[in-house]
């Protein structure tokens, strides 16, 4: 026999010494004597070949499987298995998810990658071949789902994206097969396919509606909470404007502004519904309650440095990083407002509120730029009240585009690209 596989042999006893009896490894350690006598190998090739350390470095290796334990090529595997179902998604889902976890939870890499996992996660090197593994199994499904996705005409409810939904697969299969481990008898057959199944339904959105998760379980959270909400005190909030408005932006923030609704609202504010259709009739009525007192004070402020001889050009130029705070501070509800107006100019007005009038930004600068351009100090090539709105829009859309950049940085660069102009000067 060769050292080399004499060391291979060594390595493989110790192995299954552990695997056969693991609390060996409490009670004495893995000894060397004890893996070279168990593999009638002399202890002069054990020790020419190992020290304690290169020995232990060896076995931890062998117990990361080189390759995962499931199918790589997962999306020919799911096409092959909806062409031997007729094209029936259900039954397809079922059979690849129970393939997948019979795959992880049988055989000697399963067991392996179990005694890897908790032996050796403190080990430097073996916690980077593990996480490895998991990676091409991450990376793998990330690629199958796309293209299945992609052909199913298929998108993920928020907060999935598809590396969440493939990490999250991975660890249903996991965790399941620890528990089978530990007690089959619990485990019916079909048990694992139910469970993905459940997952993908609920995760997929096949019209493309840009929902949440939450919104599959919308009919089940409204009836619990209305029904806890009945078994407590009927009391209404401190201040139920208030809640109604953070209940706005929470969902907003979650949601979106379209898929949110005043139901929504109600339920998370704890404010009956007809309450919340009193203070806000809709969800404009919310928009502007949530950010008039804002818009007011910027009004205020654009007076005051008028009031108080700024040149017109500063006065813009802090008008633009104040307008730059408000949307740092009130992302949810700029960002619908935004939304509101664009559904508005282009589609049926939404509500009996005109929100470009209560909340109509550009007219709280338009007067300085006029002024600006009677004085001489702008151009007067265009309307005042257009480069206001031009301005103000063109701020809005790169506090969205760049919020990793200071109120102050957005509101500089838009002052400077609409004032400084692009066009070079002699």
């Amino acid at each position: 026999m060769s050292e080399q596989d004499a060391a291979t042999q060594l390595v493989e006893t110790a192995i299954a010494m552990i695997v056969e009896d693991s609390s060996m490894l409490l009670d004495r350690g893995l000894r060397g004597e004890d893996v070279f006598q168990r593999a009638q190998i002399s202890q002069t090739t054990f020790y020419r070949k190992f020290n304690k350390a290169s020995f232990i470095d060896a076995v931890m290796d062998e117990l990361v499987p080189q390759r995962p334990d499931v199918p790589t090529d997962l999306h020919a595997t799911v096409l092959a298995a909806l062409t031997a179902n007729h094209g029936d998604p259900l039954a397809t889902l079922r059979q690849v998810s129970t393939s997948q976890f019979d795959a992880v939870r049988g055989g000697a890499k399963s067991t392996r990658r179990l005694l890897a996992i908790a032996l050796g996660m403190s080990r430097p090197r073996t916690a980077t071949r593990i996480r490895s593994l998991y990676q091409a199994r991450d990376e793998a499904s990330i690629e199958g789902y796309q293209a299945l996705f992609e052909s199913w005409g298929t998108t993920l409810r928020a907060p999935f994206t598809v590396r969440h939904l493939a990490v999250a697969i991975t660890a249903i299969y996991d965790g399941f097969a620890t528990r089978w481990r530990v007690e089959p008898d619990a485990f019916p057959d079909k048990l694992v396919g139910e469970v993905v199944l459940a997952f993908f339904a609920s995760a997929l959105d096949t019209e493309q509606r840009h929902q949440h998760v939450d919104d599959v379980a919308a009919p089940l959270a409204n009836a619990v909470m209305e029904s806890f909400q009945l078994s407590r005190s009927t009391d209404l909030p401190d201040d139920p404007r208030r809640a109604v408005v953070e209940a706005a932006r929470h969902e907003i923030s979650r949601r979106g502004y379209f898929m949110t609704n005043l139901e929504l609202i109600a339920t998370t504010s704890r404010v009956p519904l007809p309450t919340v259709k009193r203070l806000f009739p809709t969800k404009p009525h919310i928009i502007v309650g949530a950010l008039k007192p804002s818009f007011d004070r910027l009004g205020e402020s654009v007076q005051d440095d008028v009031t108080l001889g700024r040149p017109a050009g500063e006065v813009v130029e802090r008008h633009l990083i104040r307008c730059a705070r408000l949307v740092a501070e009130q992302p949810e509800f700029v960002d619908a407002l935004i939304a509101v107006v664009a559904h508005d100019t282009y589609g049926e007005v939404e509500s009996t509120i005109e929100i470009k009038k209560e909340l109509n930004f550009p007219s709280l600068i338009a007067p300085v730029i006029a002024d600006g351009q009677q004085a001489g100090i702008f151009s007067t090539a265009l309307p005042a009240g257009e480069v206001a709105a031009a301005m103000t829009n063109t701020l809005f859309l790169r506090c969205f585009t760049r919020r990793q950049l200071s109120a102050e940085e957005n509101g500089r660069f838009v002052c400077e690209m609409v004032l400084g102009g692009l066009r070079a000067r002699d």
